[in-house]
């Protein structure tokens, strides 16, 4: 009979050489990835974000943020898509490696919403979000399997903000930011703070759709903010 090998490294005895020498785990968790888009991308993105203003279909319905300016957004031949969101798509929710797939594609992916239907990655939801000072999007999370945004226009600095007397004395740092929320292995909120400025234009970031982030208002700018954000979703393939 084969004996399975236990790889437990507290009763693994193959340690025993590292008896009294303390050791550190990392305890699976699910990641942030991120991408500085390339040039060539973003001005495809403008593309598309004009093509979006002649058409004007308003999506704010459908979102969380409270700004007045939310429209929905093509990608033009699938180009963003393909270049830039297919492969780490497709790493993060099946082939990555063994550990992230057996860690973290159950949670993403409901069978029982799939059956046995042979199923599609699909980009279901892009859109582009004009955001002007005083605006903000609350604590919320998407729909879908991963999630993204990409900011292609950052009027503002958060040094800058930060001084500014409403905030100048907070303990704080979440003017003009956005914030990701999350649980340690204790149970405590922890927040991975993203600070808005020139250094974050073209910076974008993957991540699953149910985590909480929210969005806090920039002020004294009267330049509109832009990003894009947009769902993946996991679709029955249509028989042909």
């Amino acid at each position: 009979m084969e004996t399975k090998q236990n790889n437990d490294p507290l009763v693994n005895q193959n340690l025993r050489k590292d008896e009294g020498r303390w050791q550190y785990f990392d305890l699976p968790s699910i990641p942030l990835v991120h991408i500085i888009v390339p040039p060539s991308i973003i001005t495809h993105l403008w593309e598309c974000i004009e093509q979006a203003k002649k058409k004007n279909t308003d999506c704010r319905d459908t979102l969380a943020g409270n700004i007045t300016s939310s429209l929905a957004l093509e990608d033009i031949d699938n180009k963003f898509y393909r270049h830039i969101l297919a492969k780490p798509v497709q790493e993060y929710l099946t082939d990555h490696n063994a550990a992230l797939s057996n860690t973290f594609t159950s949670p993403f992916i409901d069978e029982n919403d799939v059956g046995d239907k042979e199923c599609e990655i699909v980009l279901s939801q892009l859109w582009v979000n004009f955001q002007k000072k005083h605006e903000f999007n609350p604590f919320h999370h998407h729909k879908g399997l991963l999630s993204f945004v990409l900011w292609l226009r950052c009027p503002t600095e958060y040094e800058e903000q930060k001084k500014l007397e409403i905030a100048k004395t907070s303990n704080s740092n979440s003017i003009s930011n956005v914030a990701f929320f999350y649980q340690d292995i204790l149970g405590v909120t922890r927040t991975h703070m993203v600070e808005m400025g020139q250094r974050a234009q073209s910076n974008m970031y993957l991540f699953p759709s149910g985590l909480n982030h929210a969005v806090y208002p920039f002020y004294e700018c009267d330049t509109e903010r832009v990003s894009i954000s947009g769902n993946i979703m996991l679709r029955k393939k249509v028989a042909s």
